[in-house]
């Protein structure tokens, strides 16, 4: 949910950069504007389905003209596609141009760094770079960028267009007729997307971390829901934290580690990264770290960077609460010194069996799957 009030809120912003002062043209043939009304549209899957799970993006149709070294004013079609960015602050815009028919526009590697977007909104005049692979993609006008010209369309603004690639040139008018009620639409999809994905239940939540699913909304559900979930007391603390192997994913980034809790030390005895083929493994004792258990509390020692200061000094007390959610099922949140919960911190899963290798890690983290599945 939040990234559709990005979505309406960065519209104040983006409108800001565009205004140009002036009325659109509007001299286009009403036909011609009926024919480009924009619409909300889905991703589609590599079968040509719609994937309501995937990417959304405004879309429409253009029409216009196109010269190179063989021809001249011949026509031209293509597509339109403006894109929010992953947290609906910005806008990518793509560009689909089809000469001769249905035939997407070529370039190759040479001409590829040399591909220019000039617009004319009212009477200003502006030239962007377009990004695209050779030889035939879509070509990409950056977000910073993007906000402009989707700023302008939005405000009513009609946006004349012309593309260079090497020796050929692409004549074309963006209308911004229906934008606004396509947009509408837009913020609607991202709404039922987010419903459909939006967290319900304390199982979903725990599951999201053990399938390395977990969001900022996955976190956001288990701060909302502290209360459901018992305070350990001191007992409970000390029961716990003492020769217990534990299994932590920390909640802000995406590794897990595997603890062994013991006399208010808690040692790092192993470390699971996500690298881009794969999961990592390294299999490291780290320096044992401290803890007192104080009240239902636990205080830990926390490095904060600070420069020309030793680490020793660079350590401060924070306090961290750990509540149940079920049987072995823990997460820890982190305390304000009013003892307010800021933030969920991390998860604690308490596991049978050795924890040595990836393949280990997977088997605990399945069978952990499965019990929560029950």
């Amino acid at each position: 949910m939040k990234k559709i009030g990005c979505l309406i809120l960065s519209l104040s912003f983006i409108l800001s950069l565009c205004a140009c002062g002036g009325d659109s043209d509007t001299t286009e043939t009403q036909t011609q504007t009926e024919n480009e009304l924009w619409s909300a549209v889905y991703s589609v899957d590599e079968f040509g389905d719609i994937d309501k799970d995937g990417k959304m993006a405004l879309s429409a149709p253009f029409v216009g003209d196109f010269s190179n070294t063989a021809t001249s004013s011949s026509e031209l079609t293509g597509y339109v596609f403006i894109e929010p960015s992953p947290r609906g602050d910005h806008y990518y815009i793509n560009f689909r141009l089809l000469e001769y028919g249905n035939h997407q526009a070529t370039f190759t590697d040479a001409e590829k760094d040399e591909i220019i977007l000039k617009t004319k909104i009212d009477d200003n005049i502006a030239e962007y770079p377009l990004i695209g692979i050779p030889p035939n993609s879509n070509l990409v006008l950056d977000m910073m960028s993007g906000d402009i010209v989707f700023g302008s369309l939005y405000a009513g603004k009609d946006v004349k267009c012309i593309i260079y690639i090497g020796t050929s040139q692409y004549n074309f008018t963006l209308h911004s007729a229906n934008i606004v009620n396509a947009f509408e639409d837009l913020v609607d999809m991202y709404a039922e997307q987010a419903e459909a994905n939006a967290t319900h239940s304390t199982t979903e939540a725990v599951l999201a971390f053990l399938n390395d699913e977990a969001d900022s909304e996955v976190v956001s559900y288990l701060v909302a829901h502290a209360d459901e979930f018992p305070i350990l007391n001191s007992d409970e603390l000390k029961a716990l934290l003492d020769g217990n192997k534990v299994l932590e994913m920390t909640c802000k980034y995406d590794y897990w580690t595997v603890q062994r809790y013991s006399q208010n030390t808690k040692t790092q005895i192993q470390f699971f990264a996500e690298e881009e083929n794969g999961r990592g493994y390294e299999a490291k004792e780290f320096k044992p770290q401290e803890f007192s258990i104080v009240g239902d509390t636990i205080v830990e020692k926390e490095f904060v960077y600070t420069p020309n200061v030793d680490y020793e000094d660079s350590l401060f007390d924070v306090a961290y609460q750990v509540r149940m959610i079920d049987d072995g099922i823990y997460i820890v949140y982190k305390l304000d010194e009013n003892s307010n919960i800021t933030e969920a911190d991390r998860m604690m899963f308490l596991y049978d069996g050795e924890i040595n290798s990836s393949s280990s890690l997977y088997s605990v983290i399945d069978s952990l799957i499965a019990k929560c599945s029950e």
